[in-house]
């Protein structure tokens, strides 16, 4: 065998295998960004409602602790009011992406929520 054939077959492999390995990245970026979009589209927005749902509730909890112990009842329980509202709007949002197992959760959530408002305004009531 000559060595020009030899050179021209190792040129033909080395462009074979670049072609290859060229593709397999551009697929392999390909399905990267699939799943980076996914992230973004869907798990983000998630996450970033629960940690409403978490904030506000807290900002509901200070603020009931205010509208007991506080001296001004009106701002504090109008405040209280509001953070209420935000947190239960947060996890009405919440309610269009949870499915399944989630779902359950999220009503439980829902449901200890009620139960805790009530037991406040209970209390405000009392120590109004």
């Amino acid at each position: 065998m000559k060595l020009r054939t030899k050179l021209i077959g190792a040129f033909g492999a080395l462009t074979l295998l670049l072609v290859i390995s060229s593709g397999a990245g551009l697929t392999f970026m390909y399905i990267m960004r699939l799943q980076t979009d996914a992230i973004i589209n869907t798990v983000l927005p998630i996450v970033k409602l629960a940690k409403d749902v978490h904030r506000s509730t807290y900002q509901y909890h200070v603020a009931a602790g205010q509208t007991v112990f506080a001296d001004d009842h009106g701002a504090a329980s109008a405040n209280s009011r509001r953070f209420a509202e935000a947190t239960a709007a947060a996890m009405a949002q919440l309610e269009g992406y949870v499915r399944g197992p989630g779902e359950e959760l999220l009503m439980a959530v829902q449901q200890n929520f009620r139960q805790y408002r009530s037991i406040l305004d209970q209390v405000e009531a009392y120590s109004a």
